[in-house]
């Protein structure tokens, strides 16, 4: 492979980092491919790793532009549950470069698991793409959050270069930094959170480094080599983490990902294998079982070199099967502890995991066959023990997974199951049945319960009864429906794919009691072995019976089967209504759900051909994958109006009705728009993000203008205003401000009217002339339907949405601007000495389809409002803050760059007399930056309505100091502080006294041995004679007073920083 690392990086390796080098040293490469429509055999998009990184980094500017830049290290959590498709990676890559850390929920989860994860991380903002899935308005109605509409993957991924987001952090001091946060199953009761931190991760990169066991590679290292695989592994959990976020990039890997809103069904998968051009797979064991059993399905797997599974178990029949014809690799991994370094299995043992020595693995037998693992630290082998970075104070984790040893070979394991009892499904999910259970048995007339389901697409509950079973049905009823009660409060607690059916439960009769232990607990492996012949008829019989139970409905016309179809599915999903236009699989529709929609379909038509006595009525021609490729009512209606009349061609806009309607819906939502209002006289500021330390300093600055009216503090936290005066007490800010000045308010910004009540909304709305620090008028698209196979008339509802987001805009009577605080990371990774202009960024993208089209009318009508309207904006990219000068209170950052060089060498007793390509110093003291974007904003002194026209383009300011000085100018100062013991050395002397430091581990007193890495990627380009780009600065100059005339960074103020970090 063409790879981009020394071996010696393998395992200390950040994934942002990794993107990066990938898009700059190998840009062409492809990285993922994904279908252009939701048919594969239309051809699909490569993403090279160019794109993807500069997707990333315009995603990256997008959290930072719709929630703001964090304080160091503080991560706070964003939520996320969308369609499955790269925004997944892009967020959480993007998150991590900006300071914050993904939290990636299951769809599947209750709406009492989602809240159970959110309130545990401490969640309060959320990114909400058009499409919704897994709950997300119950929990949003629930739990109140900040919400950013999340832009559409094709936009994000828009080919025109944006500025890197830098991301400079090394690996010592990322190590134990949140990577992303997935949860554990849910299965023993709520899910809860796993933060997954970078050194957890980058074990899967260490793999690289496993030496051969008897000749054989590990798994991670076969796939070391290009290869194109079709993944069907979920971004939310930990093996699409490690497959699809990490994999293309440590070891150069192309995933192919399926349609984003197509279920995965033996149609796609066998299209996905003819189509786009893998040569391997990464699927689900119900997928594989399908697969198994059908011989075109088989054929095509053949001709790819090897597919992987994982999450759940594959049957030994199966697994033969697919070994014939092509490598089955079982995979195996954890949320808590990454991907688990394996050693390729003998072709012969596809069903066993060899785990490779490196991992530190040890087991304890629990019974005459099994053993359960446990992973224990070994200093030695620190790059490969991912469970111990998850959780780094401990020594030993209980992985709690069984095994049995293989009959005659030392290192193969055979998986068994968990050792706390979770039932594995077919479709790889996890439950415990515990908790179920002891619903169930809460019942006074039950005396055990057993849920099984092993290997299965679902549950079931087996119940023994305290009193023996009723003599008659009509008394076994009773009992089960008493018994009901209880399991449906259960359910109201599970996520769904652990929630008990109605008709799945059985009882056991009395001659065939439980096997029970001396506690009277149940034993679960020999009970369900003891039932084994009960629990295979049972499921057979189930099968059959779905046909048996399905409804019929009137098949006459496309309106009647419409409503039968609306019945049918408001009935399964518990819903009141559901448009025909309406996603079904968005609204809650799942794999069970779709059997039962098929049994009915089924049910219908060969009752028709019964009664029609029509024998070329064939309902076998309606199948699972009508279902899938129909999502919504209307488009299902007209698949089955086709099946009973073949010749009907209804359902389907022409292109030329198509552009009429284009035309029509463009002139219809921008014909009306209105001019602004006059503006009032009166200053009214929006500040969001005041607690903050740069929104402490704007506040305190906008509160020393008389002229400025009142200052409205938006804030997350409910208790903004007692957060502001403790933190302003610290920096010796003012605190005596009166409630008529400053009011302090805690508002959710994508809710209506901001989730405030409506006199304080239209105390903003009429007041506000000026927005700092975030967007607050935030044009959302949250409900848009992204289905490629809908019709543009579909959508019209979603582009009359856009228009009343417009109109919500322009409401504002004050024509209030928008400032925009971003960062010098748009253009700092560059590495060129050439200065930076203060240039203007600007994205736009067409697409075709129903779907495209709308989408294009909508930008069509967001562009006339902005030309007709002068929606106001404007971006200032903040450098170097450093802590404040001339005044009393506050601190600059002890843990950034700067001050750790300074604390590290008090603790070496050498300072160095230069900074390779950070020498230059052109920091501004957060005081004079707060002073300089209050300027920037033209909010110093009063002012009268300018009369120039706005600009053709959004201004970018850069607040960096335009007076540069060098650092030994600093150093005599520093000097002087830390004592005549500390010697001046130049900095290759000093950095390998860092390095040689490492061993002593002493943190506190030599912070820099976390930013190692960073001095260390520093003293490379000073090699090189390279430097941070000088960023322009003459139209923010000549705006800024106060920047037009910063003095250059003084001794004197280095020596207010050193006092104030008591040196």
């Amino acid at each position: 492979m063409g790879s981009i690392a020394i071996e010696e990086d393998y395992g200390r390796r950040l994934l942002p980092v990794v993107v990066e080098t990938a898009a700059r040293k190998n840009p062409h490469r492809v990285a993922y491919s994904f279908p252009i429509t939701d048919d594969p055999s239309e051809g699909f998009h490569d993403i090279t790793n160019s794109r993807y990184s500069n997707g990333i980094n315009r995603t990256a500017w997008w959290i930072e532009k719709s929630f703001g830049k964090p304080e160091a290290n503080s991560f706070p959590t964003i939520g996320y549950i969308g369609p499955s498709d790269l925004r997944y990676p892009m967020l959480t890559i993007a998150a991590v470069k900006v300071g914050y850390k993904m939290m990636l929920l299951s769809p599947r989860n209750s709406v009492d698991g989602h809240l159970a994860v959110i309130d545990k991380c401490g969640c309060n903002l959320w990114v909400l793409p058009t499409q919704r899935t897994g709950h997300v308005d119950q929990v949003l109605k629930k739990r109140p959050m900040i919400v950013s509409p999340l832009p559409e993957l094709l936009d994000l991924l828009e080919d025109e270069a944006v500025c890197t987001y830098l991301y400079n952090k090394s690996f010592v001091e990322a190590r134990q930094d949140p990577f992303v946060v997935l949860h554990t199953s849910g299965s023993t009761g709520l899910p809860k959170p796993i933060v997954v931190p970078h050194g957890s991760l980058a074990t899967s990169d260490a793999h690289h480094l496993l030496p051969p066991v008897e000749g054989r590679l590990s798994q991670a290292q076969y796939f070391a080599t290009p290869h194109r695989a079709y993944s069907t592994f979920p971004n939310f959990h930990s093996a699409g983490m490690v497959w699809c976020f990490a994999f293309p990039f440590f070891y150069e890997l192309t995933i192919v990902l399926g349609p984003a809103m197509v279920p995965v069904n033996l149609d796609l998968v066998n299209s996905m294998f003819d189509h786009g051009d893998v040569d391997g797979s990464c699927l689900a064991p119900s997928t594989l079982e399908e697969i198994s059993k059908f011989p075109a399905s088989l054929q095509r797997i053949g001709k790819t070199l090897f597919t992987c599974y994982g999450g759940g178990p594959l049957s030994q029949e199966c697994g033969n099967r697919l070994n014939a014809v092509t490598r089955v690799f079982n995979t195996f991994g954890a949320t808590e502890g990454s991907l688990f370094p394996i050693v390729q299995a003998e072709r012969e043992d596809w069903n066993y995991i060899h785990f490779h020595p490196f991992g530190g693995y040890t087991y304890r037998q629990t019974s005459d066959e099994l053993f359960e693992q446990f992973q224990t630290r070994d200093p030695k082998l620190d790059l490969f023990q991912a469970f111990l970075q998850t959780f780094p104070d401990q020594d030993e984790f209980a992985i709690k997974d069984l095994y049995t040893k293989h009959p005659t070979k030392s290192g193969p394991w055979l998986y068994k199951g968990r050792a706390d009892d979770v039932i594995v499904l077919s479709n790889g999910e996890k439950l415990n049945p515990l908790d179920m259970e002891a619903s169930i048995n809460d019942h006074p007339e039950v005396k055990a319960s057993l849920v099984v389901g092993q290997g299965r697409f679902q549950t079931t509950a087996i119940i023994q009864l305290a009193s023996g079973l009723p003599t008659t049905e009509v008394e076994l009823n009773t009992v089960k429906e008493s018994i009901w009660l209880n399991i449906s409060a259960a359910n109201i607690q599970a996520p769904a794919h652990a929630q008990l059916h109605k008709d799945h439960i059985m009882f056991a009769p009395d001659d065939k009691p439980f096997i029970l232990a001396g506690k009277e607990t149940v034993l679960r492996a020999m009970t369900v072995k003891l039932y084994e012949d009960e629990i295979n008829e049972f499921y057979a019989k189930q099968e059959l019976s779905q046909l048996s139970e399905a409804t019929c409905f009137d098949l006459s016309s496309v309106v009647s089967i419409s409503h039968g179809l609306r019945d049918l599915i408001c009935g399964i999903l518990e819903l009141e209504t559901l448009s025909v236009c309406d996603d079904m699989f968005a609204a809650g529709l799942d794999s069970l759900s779709v059997l039962k929609i098929l049994a009915s379909i089924h049910k219908t038509l060969q009752s028709a051909g019964k009664t029609q006595n029509d024998a070329t009525l064939d309902a076998t021609l309606a199948t699972t994958s009508t279902v899938y490729k129909n999502p919504t009512i209307g488009k299902l209606s007209n698949a089955i109006y086709k099946i009973v009349h073949p010749g009907y061609q209804g359902g389907q806009d022409s292109a030329s009705e198509n552009i009429e309607l284009m035309q029509s819906l463009l002139l219809k939502y921008t014909d009306t728009l209105p001019a602004r209002s006059i503006p009032s006289e009166e200053i009214s500021v929006i500040l969001t993000g005041s607690t903050g330390s740069l929104g402490s300093y704007l506040l305190d600055t906008l509160l020393s203008k008389n002229h400025i009216t009142r200052v409205f503090c938006l804030n997350r936290s409910t208790d903004g205003e007692e957060r502001q005066v403790k933190g302003n007490k610290i920096r010796g800010l003012q605190t005596d401000w009166t409630s008529q000045r400053v009011q302090f308010i805690h508002a959710n910004l994508s809710k209506p009217m901001f989730g405030l009540a409506q006199d304080t909304y239209d105390l903003l709305l009429q007041q506000t002339t000026h927005i700092i620090r975030q967007f607050l008028l935030t044009v959302a698209d949250n409900q848009w339907q992204v289905d490629f196979n809908l019709t543009l008339s579909s959508f019209e509802p979603h582009i009359h949405g856009v228009r009343n987001l417009v109109d919500f805009s322009l409401a504002t009577p004050n024509n209030a601007s928008i400032f925009f605080i971003s960062s010098v990371g748009t253009v700092s990774n560059q590495r060129t000495n050439a200065s930076i202009p203060e240039a203007l960024v600007t994205d736009f993208s067409v697409t075709e389809g129903g779907y495209g089209s709308s989408k294009l009318v909508s930008e069509l009508i967001l562009s006339e409002a902005f030309v007709r309207s002068k929606v106001k904006s404007s971006v200032c990219r903040v450098g170097q803050i450093a802590g404040p000068v001339e005044v009393q209170g506050g601190m600059w950052n002890k843990q950034e760059w700067l001050p750790s060089i300074i604390a590290s060498s008090k603790h070496l007793g050498m300072l160095p007399s230069n900074l390779p390509s950070l020498d230059r110093v052109d920091w501004l003291p957060v005081n004079h930056l707060s002073q300089i974007i209050i300027e920037l904003n033209d909010l110093d002194t009063p002012s009268s309505p300018s009369t120039t026209p706005p600009p053709p383009h959004m201004p970018i300011f850069h607040t960096v100091n335009p007076s540069t000085t060098p650092w030994s100018t600093l150093v005599p100062t520093i000097v002087a502080h830390l004592g005549s013991s500390v010697q001046i050395v130049p900095w290759d002397t000093w950095l390998l006294a860092l390095q040689a430091s490492q061993k002593e581990a002493e943190i506190a007193q030599n912070p820099g041995i976390k930013l190692l890495d960073f001095y260390e990627a520093a003293d490379r380009m000073g090699k090189l004679g390279l430097e941070l780009p000088v960023l322009e600065t003459v139209n923010t100059g000549a705006v800024s007073k106060t920047l037009q005339e910063m003095g250059k960074v003084t001794p004197e103020w280095m020596g207010q920083w050193m006092k104030q970090w008591d040196f």
